[in-house]
């Protein structure tokens, strides 16, 4: 995978790329949700789909936040499937994942770069 800047200097087509290849691999979790256990859906989730998602972010962290919402449900969509769930919210499942939002993620791996 590649990082794609534009003309306008804005990641809009990389992240819309992530977004593309993401969606695949959570389609897949979304056709086993009830044939997989959770904890192979959340190794899955870990190890591929947020792989994707944050492949290189440092560079393109501070893009738009209309960019940056479209990651976040992206990952919302995922966790969703992993615990089959629909009623909870989404901090809800992220803490029952151990996850932190894309954006804390990021803003703390942005933190610990800054600091060494």
């Amino acid at each position: 995978m590649i990082v794609t800047l534009d003309d306008q200097l804005n990641y809009c087509e990389h992240i819309s790329d992530i977004c593309k290849k993401a969606s695949k691999e959570v389609n897949v979790l979304v056709c086993f949700r009830n044939m997989i256990p959770e904890k192979a859906k959340l190794t899955f989730y870990k190890s591929v789909i947020l792989a994707n998602l944050r492949y290189c972010y440092t560079v393109w962290h501070f893009c738009k936040a209309s960019d940056a919402h479209k990651l976040e449900k992206i990952q919302e969509r995922a966790v969703r499937a992993i615990y089959n769930n629909k009623s909870d919210t989404y901090e809800e499942l992220l803490a029952k994942a151990k996850l932190p939002s894309l954006a804390n993620r990021h803003l703390q791996d942005i933190l610990i770069l800054m600091t060494v």
